[in-house]
């Protein structure tokens, strides 16, 4: 079932920067993958790429003997954007590692395959390697132990069983989707080549004295109700939504998603393999209430109901009928773009990369802790991410479709923190 499930996602690139760091060089940061490769933690790294596109499983020694090929010196020094762009450009070939670590200027850039990764799974080898960066050698931590059919075990708990469980999921796939559809609203097709001119990444760190903000602005109660608390990530999520709604340069509505991570129905002290965390359509854009209170209800619902788990049945479903019908199809790299609605990925990991204050000293303005995907074969839409960052939060927001302004986004998003406290604070 795993391969089914890493089957069904789109194949996506994943890009995780981080820095600068402090001494970083090329020579540290090979010696901190062969560490995590030496390391139970590292297991889920040894693999190798097939001539199929595959991922076959490897020993320790034939991982550390392709190990020299997983890393790559950046010569020019890059901005962020670019630092991005050249990371997801990343094509595995056969004989590679599933990681590829890029520096630059004492920026450290990691690429992920996402057949293999979802965000979560991702972070974890990032804060791996960086962990082994700051104090290096081989460790004997075990690694925490995969559980066995997870998704079987979560649709139990949902009652998603047999044929009933499979139409159940089935409906709750159709009838989200078309709840959210907004149909492609581009009078021509966006090409890779169009996404790619197009494509702008905006970064920005918000200081202690902007989270406070955020953390203590009050949010308003809805049908005489007791005001609701969402978390910190969902309310800074929903300033950046509503920012960004007001940077459209044309009026085009959008799909937002959520990925949502399964784990949480895994059993205690154990992992899921592979892709556990389905991206959920929350609602549009344009159509949708997207205060702190609305997007944090809408997530709790959706929750609370399975929905998470019935999508990732679906989909799962949805993939293996695709490669029974068409069993090359994966193989295959159509040079024309699907027509289908750009949506907002809006990303709120709860895990932190740690990253030591003998690495990163002081967390300033062009500090870089964070991760975006982009697709091979058809434009993403737009990626938000709003992720910890000791006492500040970090966020990125990466536009393939350029219908966005992100032109002074920075300065608009805290004039709207600004603005939304304000607000908060009258009777």
């Amino acid at each position: 079932m795993t391969g089914l499930r890493n089957l069904g996602y789109d194949d996506l690139t994943i890009c995780y920067i981080l820095g600068p760091l402090s001494g970083l060089t090329p020579e540290r940061a090979l010696t901190a993958l062969k560490d995590v490769l030496r390391s139970p933690r590292g297991a889920t790294l040894l693999r190798l790429r097939t001539r199929g596109r595959r991922w076959r499983r490897v020993d320790r020694p034939t991982a550390l003997a392709a190990s020299a090929h997983a890393l790559e010196t950046v010569g020019t020094v890059l901005d962020r954007a670019a630092l991005a762009a050249r990371v997801l450009e990343t094509e595995f070939v056969p004989g590679e590692l599933p990681v590829r670590l890029f520096v630059n200027d004492g920026m450290l850039a990691l690429a992920l395959p996402h057949s293999l990764f979802d965000g979560t799974g991702a972070t974890a080898v990032v804060s791996l390697v960086v962990e082994k960066i700051g104090v290096p050698g081989a460790d004997e931590i075990p690694a925490v132990p995969w559980a066995k059919a997870p998704l079987r075990a979560a649709m139990k708990r949902f009652g998603l069983r047999g044929v009933a469980g499979i139409r159940s999921a089935r409906d709750t796939f159709r009838s989200r989707t078309a709840e959210t559809d907004t149909g492609y609203q581009l009078s021509e097709t966006l090409t890779i080549a169009d996404s790619l001119a197009r494509t702008r990444t905006v970064s920005m760190v918000l200081t202690p004295e902007s989270v406070r903000t955020i953390a203590l602005t009050p949010e308003k109660a809805i049908d005489g109700r007791r005001p609701a608390r969402p978390p910190l990530s969902v309310k800074t999520a929903s300033l950046v939504l509503r920012c960004l709604r007001e940077s459209e340069r044309e009026p085009m509505d959008f799909r937002v998603v959520v990925p949502v991570d399964a784990r949480r129905w895994v059993a205690k002290g154990f992992d899921a393999e592979g892709n556990f965390s389905p991206s959920v359509p929350m609602g549009r854009l344009l159509a949708d209430d997207w205060s702190a209170t609305a997007m944090a209800e809408r997530i709790s619902a959706a929750n609370k109901s399975g929905v998470p788990i019935a999508w990732l049945l679906a989909t799962t479903l949805i993939a293996l009928k695709s490669a029974v019908r068409h069993p090359l199809a994966t193989r295959r790299s159509s040079p024309i773009a699907p027509r289908i609605p750009f949506e907002i990925h809006v990303s709120l990991p709860t895990t932190e990369v740690a990253v030591s204050e003998a690495l990163m000293p002081r967390v300033e303005a062009d500090t870089f802790v964070g991760g975006m995907p982009a697709h091979r074969h058809l434009p993403l839409g737009v990626w938000i991410e709003v992720a910890p960052l000791r006492d500040h939060l970090h966020v990125i927001v990466r536009d393939e479709t350029g219908v966005f302004d992100l032109d002074g986004f920075d300065r608009r998003l805290h004039d709207m923190i600004a603005t939304t406290a304000e607000a908060g604070r009258r009777p």
